[in-house]
């Protein structure tokens, strides 16, 4: 199916980050198990990295694109493709993601960021390309290639400026506490 056909945007859902968040408090950047189902998703994939902040690691994930063969829908050895596959999947519509920095980590990049995607889709190619979508009058810039990149790249942008307000929410978060304490001390 063409991804202008049904390529949508990424819509942010809560129950998704929440586990995505327990499971990057297991400090495991290693854990494989499946997911299983997470809330009302019954598909769910995920996406792991261990960074220092929270949108290199969707910049890491979409420069697979870079060793990811479309046609053939095969990454070249030794690479991996399937993060940036998840993202930019065609029919991946939810995402959430959370983070913990792990002690057991080398600092600075010692966060393990996970975004846990529904559905997951990864064992087919993302999207199928104009010329073998069986699509008449399809053109380069006219629901062509330029529409998929633009549409994948808002993709990845959404996820990034998602993660971004996270951290900001959390640095808020640990301020007030700061301030909170500091007047409760000030009171005593």
């Amino acid at each position: 199916m063409p991804a202008e056909a049904i390529l949508q945007p990424l819509e942010w859902n809560d129950e998704l980050e929440a586990a995505a968040q327990r499971w990057s408090q297991k400090c495991d950047a290693y854990d494989e198990k499946p997911i299983g189902s997470v809330g009302k998703f019954d598909s769910v994939g995920r996406n792991t990295a261990v960074h220092s902040e929270l949108a290199e690691a969707v910049t890491y994930w979409m420069k697979e694109s870079d060793h990811y063969d479309h046609k053939s829908d095969r990454c070249e050895p030794p690479h991996q493709c399937d993060s940036y596959k998840q993202i930019v999947q065609a029919e991946t519509a939810y995402v959430g993601c959370g983070y913990t920095r792990c002690p057991g980590y080398e600092y600075p990049a010692n966060m393990l960021i996970a975004c846990f995607y529904s559905p997951a889709v990864i064992k087919r190619q993302p999207y199928t390309d104009e010329k073998n979508c069986g699509c008449k009058n399809v053109t380069e810039g006219q629901n062509g290639i330029n529409e998929k990149k633009k549409k994948v790249e808002q993709k990845k942008e959404y996820v990034k400026w998602k993660m971004e307000k996270k951290e900001e929410k959390k640095a808020e978060e640990k301020e007030k506490n700061k301030t909170e304490k500091k007047r409760k001390l000030e009171e005593k």
